[in-house]
């Protein structure tokens, strides 16, 4: 056996298990299901490699408003799809899963999701963890002590103590069972994971990369032209489209009625200092028309954001994770942020700290402002490879897409 891969015989002694090969994959993801989901979670690839595969989707119990109110334009529900809509039937449903299954679970541990881990614990089902892809963090330290002060006197609940309870480091006292493996994208994803991704000391780790570049390794091959004739707004889902907000529970600092007029003024004139025409690519969880009035009628497309971005001269963003396919591409990248932003530290402290990992400034388009355009045109590759290194794939690992690595493992075993 090619020695990458785990010895069976160590493989079923970690399970506990006798000889049983993995027939069904089910995958669980805490957000409401969408088409985009089903190909980012590897629905394709893993029934073409012989597995039955089966999607659970938490979101009506963990992340009730956000399930009654989204608005994502491309719901779905597969064949082999489960909605849970409360604990008793998530509890059920995971005890009658049978020996040759074998679980991924997007999910963070937490007092949110602790009965699903509880549960998943108690069975001898093997799983993996496959944690949110890293990025640019801003410092945080500079407010955090009047944060919690505020939250001892303010906002004291059993929340808050469920919230200190059920955080990954003390999850072994819950009787929470370490995953068998962890996709892992690099070492800072690695690092970052050790603690909240509940790895424990016998945790494969299987490295691969951000789901992101699985995109780029299929829609990069092909040799069409570029034709770099535009630029491309990488939107967000605020203001108009509060998903994250509601699955959090926080209200961004973004409103309509400042940010649309500010960014078409934006958008104006880089259209002027560059001759070039400011294309929208929507937010893969928004619901934009084409040609909207509060982006300057200016095209809007969902779904075509690589595409949109390989065919660009520059790329506009507020720290987006698409990004990843601009830094991929060798794309000039420029970083905006509004007062709004500014006025709440830890989105403007994260926007800065996209903008610093790749040389760069935040520029604030509420004020008064000057651009080097042949500074923000320029790509360092050290630098963008560096960011590649850093959070997107580790140096060495294989170009396959990720669901195909996993795959591999689990028919090698």
């Amino acid at each position: 056996m090619n020695n990458k891969f785990l010895d069976s015989k160590i493989f079923y002694k970690l399970f506990d298990l006798e000889n049983i090969a993995i027939r069904k994959i089910v995958i669980f993801v805490g957000t409401p299901f969408t088409k985009r989901d089903y190909e980012r979670f590897g629905g394709e690839i893993l029934r073409e490699n012989g597995f039955e595969v089966w999607f659970y989707d938490f979101s009506p119990v963990l992340y009730p408003k956000l399930f009654t109110n989204c608005v994502y334009p491309d719901l779905y529900q597969p064949k082999n799809y489960v909605r849970f809509l409360d604990e008793c039937q998530i509890k059920k449903q995971i005890e009658e899963l049978t020996p040759d299954t074998f679980i991924v679970t997007t999910l963070i541990y937490g007092s949110d999701t602790h009965k699903i881990y509880k549960s998943l614990s108690k069975t001898k089902i093997p799983y993996c963890l496959l944690p949110q892809s890293t990025f640019p963090i801003g410092n945080r330290k500079f407010n955090s002590k009047f944060i919690s002060l505020v939250k001892k006197i303010f906002k004291f609940r059993m929340d808050s103590v469920k919230n200190i309870l059920y955080k990954p480091k003390f999850s072994k006292f819950w009787g929470i069972r370490p995953p068998e493996f962890c996709i892992i994208a690099n070492e800072n994803s690695l690092r970052s994971n050790k603690a909240k991704g509940l790895i424990g000391a016998r945790t494969k780790i299987l490295w691969a990369h951000s789901l992101d570049y699985n995109t780029f390794l299929k829609n990069n091959k092909n040799n069409n032209k570029v034709f770099r004739n535009h630029a491309v707004f990488l939107d967000s889902q605020a203001p108009l489209f509060p998903g994250d907000s509601l699955a959090m529970g926080f209200k961004h600092p973004l409103t309509v009625e400042k940010y649309f007029p500010s960014i078409c003024r934006f958008f104006d004139f880089v259209e002027k200092q560059l001759n070039i025409k400011v294309k929208i690519a929507a937010h893969p969880k928004s619901n934009h028309p084409t040609y909207p009035d509060y982006y300057g009628n200016r095209e809007t497309l969902s779904g075509a954001t690589f595409g949109m971005i390989k065919n660009s001269s520059l790329v506009i963003s507020q720290g987006s994770t698409a990004i990843q396919f601009a830094i991929l591409l060798k794309k000039p990248i420029f970083f905006l942020t509004t007062n709004e932003l500014e006025k709440d530290p830890i989105f403007s402290s994260d926007i800065k700290a996209f903008a610093n990992s790749l040389g760069k400034e935040p520029i604030n388009i509420d004020e008064p402002f000057f651009v080097d355009w042949e500074k923000e045109l320029l790509v360092d590759e050290k630098v963008y490879d560096e960011y590649i290194n850093i959070y997107i794939k580790k140096r060495g690992t294989e170009e396959l897409n990720t669901w195909q690595i996993l795959a591999n493992q689990l028919k090698a075993m």
